[in-house]
């Protein structure tokens, strides 16, 4: 187990990850799915208020918290800059209506599991088009973004001290998610780099 304080540092990679991909995208390299940057803000969001009303302020929560400042800023870059891929679909009006059935299950259950796991669904069906965009065009996204935020989430669940709260329902979910994504982009890059190599060989050959 790491010193409690920890977290905070782990709250600081999260959002420095976010940086480096508003830095990646305004240079052009990362075009972001809109869609998905947008739930990924609003679901930690509704994850930190209903562990916090419902047990207090914990610690890890701030880096639930972070989990949604983050993509905010990454989803205002993005459409300031215009550099992002935006195409509305039903998965993504599921989002938004699963995002405000957390709301209503909050105000009028005060049931924090029932609320955290309708935003968690949320955020999952919102990385659908992130996950697809990663396989497809691994080149558009920034892996070591996600890779920041599975260390982020790493420090968080191994520094609270406490083993059952609804404050690391999140960080948990993220963790898992973020190594989903984070393997994806990583693979699809070799593969794709390996390919190239192989072609250019094969050039090389008939031009000999």
């Amino acid at each position: 187990m790491l010193p409690e304080y920890f977290i905070y540092i782990a709250a600081s990679i999260r959002i420095l990850a976010g940086l480096l991909y508003i830095k990646s995208i305004l240079k052009g390299k990362t075009r972001p799915s809109a869609v998905s940057w947008l739930i990924w803000s609003v679901s930690p969001f509704i994850a930190f208020f209903a562990a916090t009303f419902s047990e207090g302020f914990k610690l890890a929560s701030l880096v639930t918290l972070a989990l949604g400042i983050s993509p905010l800023l990454v989803f205002i870059t993005a459409s300031v800059t215009k550099n992002h891929l935006f195409k509305l679909t039903l998965p993504d009006l599921i989002c938004g209506i699963l995002a405000i059935i957390s709301l209503i299950c909050w105000l009028i259950t005060k049931n924090p599991i029932l609320t955290i796991s309708f935003a968690i669904l949320a955020d999952l069906i919102s990385t659908v088009p992130t996950l697809k965009k990663s396989y497809y065009y691994p080149d558009t996204e920034y892996a070591p973004t996600y890779l920041l935020a599975i260390l982020a989430m790493s420090i968080t669940l191994l520094a609270n001290k406490e083993t059952t709260n609804y404050s690391l329902i999140y960080p948990t979910y993220i963790l898992l998610m973020n190594l989903l994504v984070a393997s994806i982009i990583i693979t699809r890059k070799n593969r794709n780099n390996k390919n190239k190599k192989n072609k250019k060989k094969k050039l090389i050959k008939k031009e000999k």
